[in-house]
């Protein structure tokens, strides 16, 4: 018998613990927190199983939970950081990744990588690689691509040359002191586009402002068109289906 109360002990504990354990999303929360105004915080516990401790919480939060939005399911923070003057003094002059690495370390704070990328994250900044230049190409490169292809080709046939008898070799310069080629930049939101067909489901202005929000252009293949314009279609889609027909 006392194994019995043991073992439904244990069940009982379990089952709080995986209450404790799980998450609700703001329109859980206020849902709860409705019902526990209409009433009273115990009987909104036990109304959706959730514990007493939650209901007082989210009644304090409310006015966040209002605002935020309905899927969120946590306020997790802070978005400023413990040591704001240090955020603000590495922000303002930081030009490259040494210089967040470079602030010195005191009792309570350490110039850590994650304090770095935290930080930068807070900041709203982003590493940029430099890229290389681009080499302008003369405006008789076409000639001169033909012309050193059937220069290659023609000493090829003369010669009967193999593929592993023809070397190449080029040149970079390598200073001892080479500077970085990552900087930090502000971030900025990417334009993207967008394809898709003509059907009346991706034509509605809520589709269309969603993807405005997103920074994006929407772009719409003309009708009768999708077999030559629907890339989808043609590489994923009709392979998909053959399949699927076997």
């Amino acid at each position: 018998m006392a194994g019995r109360n043991l073992e439904l002990s244990g069940s009982k504990t379990r089952q709080v613990n995986q209450q404790l354990r799980q998450s609700y999303d703001a329109n859980f929360k206020m849902m709860v927190v409705n019902a526990a105004e209409a009433t009273n915080n115990c009987q909104a516990a036990r109304k959706y199983g959730v514990t007493e401790c939650n209901v007082r919480r989210w009644r304090f939060q409310k006015d966040r939970l209002k605002n935020a939005n309905s899927k969120r399911k946590a306020f997790r923070g802070p978005q400023r950081g413990r040591f704001q003057e240090i955020d603000r003094r590495s922000y303002h002059p930081a030009q490259s990744l040494e210089h967040c690495q470079g602030v010195k370390h005191t009792d309570q704070f350490k110039a850590s990588t994650g304090w770095c990328i935290r930080m930068m994250r807070r900041s709203g900044l982003a590493l940029r690689r430099r890229t290389s230049l681009a080499q302008h190409l003369p405006s008789d490169f076409a000639e001169k691509l033909q012309a050193f292809q059937r220069y290659v080709i023609g000493l090829r046939k003369k010669h009967s040359y193999t593929l592993d008898q023809i070397g190449n070799a080029d040149q970079t310069p390598v200073f001892f002191d080479m500077p970085t080629s990552v900087t930090v930049h502000k971030k900025r939101k990417k334009r993207n586009m967008l394809i898709m067909d003509a059907f009346r489901g991706h034509l509605t202005d809520a589709v269309k402002t969603q993807v405005r929000k997103m920074n994006g252009d929407l772009v719409i293949i003309p009708g009768g068109m999708t077999s030559q314009l629907q890339v989808l279609d043609v590489v994923v889609n009709k392979p998909f289906k053959d399949n699927l027909r076997r």
